[in-house]
């Protein structure tokens, strides 16, 4: 339903993602909840007036296009690279991110603050009270607006991304289940067996095998979505 009307002998690209590409380029971090809304939505952006802006996409597409007719190691880091430049630029130009932050409640910003801070201390493993301190609020208001906002606890928001996090790694990297442990902070590879066992079901090694065996599986460490995150 949609149609662009161009100049004759006007030149470009014509960029086709799949799901999978564009959620991994937009990432999981607390910056690409913008990047996502983007995705789901139509965004025309008519001008372009920064030069450096658009010699910056030219080059993303250039490399996308080279890429895709290489056939080496690392081509989806690099093709999901180059997206997330693209996906940022044109977040910048939509000025989508500035309008969405100007209607944000009082809520809405500290449970932003919180996904962010989330993201930086996770692998540490922050108590409750530690962000509830960073964030200037009670423990008992930050329970009561992420059970509100978002029908989890705080504690279960920070479980369910370092639950996330290790999905991945065991998934995607080459990582030793111990080397998985100790990188994303446990005291030790039991702990963080049993920690993954209790909230995904299965042991590490067990979740690992089932991935490597069923090429649908591997979606399984990216179903949890945050974009219920504010």
């Amino acid at each position: 339903g949609h149609f662009l009307r161009l100049e004759a002998g006007a030149s470009g690209w014509v960029l086709g993602l799949s799901e999978t590409l564009a959620r991994d380029a937009a990432g999981q971090g607390a910056e690409s909840i913008h990047l996502r809304y983007l995705l789901d939505r139509v965004t025309v952006v008519g001008h372009i007036a920064a030069e450096g802006t658009l010699a910056e996409l030219e080059h993303a597409f250039r490399a996308i296009e080279r890429e895709l007719q290489r056939d080496e190691r690392g081509s989806w880091q690099f093709l999901g690279a180059h997206v997330a430049i693209t996906l940022v630029h044109l977040l910048r130009l939509s000025g989508m991110e500035d309008v969405a932050q100007r209607g944000q409640s009082v809520q809405a910003t500290v449970l932003l603050r919180f996904r962010h801070l989330v993201e930086r201390h996770f692998r540490d493993h922050w108590r409750v009270a530690d962000y509830a301190k960073a964030l200037s609020v009670s423990h008992d208001r930050l329970h009561d607006m992420c059970t509100r906002a978002l029908g989890r606890t705080p504690l279960e928001l920070v479980h369910e991304r370092l639950v996330h996090e290790a999905a991945l790694r065991l998934v995607r990297s080459g990582l030793s289940i111990e080397q998985v442990a100790a990188d994303l902070g446990f005291r030790s590879t039991t702990h963080f067996s049993r920690f993954f066992r209790v909230r995904s079901g299965l042991s590490p090694a067990r979740y690992r095998a089932n991935a490597h065996a069923s090429p649908a599986a591997l979606q399984v460490a990216s179903t949890r979505s945050y974009a219920d995150w504010p």
